[in-house]
């Protein structure tokens, strides 16, 4: 199998610390800089279940944690928590020159993508990002805008 890399230039890359991203990076040839900001979302004592699981085991705390921001009650982070950190991860980066890449998770993409569209904490639930997809975000010196999400990873085997 040949070398994966992504055709595109890229003048700064971040990394989550988590194994997935770190591997992921690595199979696409990119050298990014960990940064805890972009891990995964602490499921804290649902680490590794299905939401069916806890659905069945505890339907009233997953409905809270769905409808209160806030909930952190199983041991984890907050939707609310997740949205400060993606939020102020790419605040961080609106005086950043040239193309800088994140390889993170599908949660902190969502959040990114809230944080963009200055959307309630609801809409983190209606995204949908699939696992090795591309979501474009771009600064104009002004505000921050999505060029597109969901696309294809521009890559080139070689």
């Amino acid at each position: 199998m040949g070398q994966i890399r992504l055709d595109l230039r890229t003048d700064a890359a971040w990394v989550s610390p988590m194994r997935a991203a770190r591997q992921t990076a690595e199979r696409l040839s990119l050298d990014g800089k960990e940064d805890p900001e972009l891990r995964e979302l602490n499921y804290g004592n649902w680490t590794g279940r299905t939401i069916a699981e806890i659905d069945q085991e505890q339907p009233e705390r997953l409905a809270r944690w769905i409808s209160d921001p806030d909930f952190d009650d199983h041991g984890g982070e907050s939707v609310a928590g997740l949205l400060k950190r993606a939020g102020a991860w790419i605040e961080k980066r609106t005086s950043a020159r040239g193309r800088i890449v994140a390889v993170t998770h599908a949660t902190v993409i969502k959040a990114t993508i809230v944080h963009v569209l200055r959307a309630p904490p609801d809409a983190l639930w209606r995204i949908d990002i699939a696992p090795l997809t591309f979501t474009d975000v771009r600064h104009d010196g002004r505000r921050w805008a999505i060029r597109s999400c969901g696309s294809p990873l521009p890559i080139a085997v070689s």
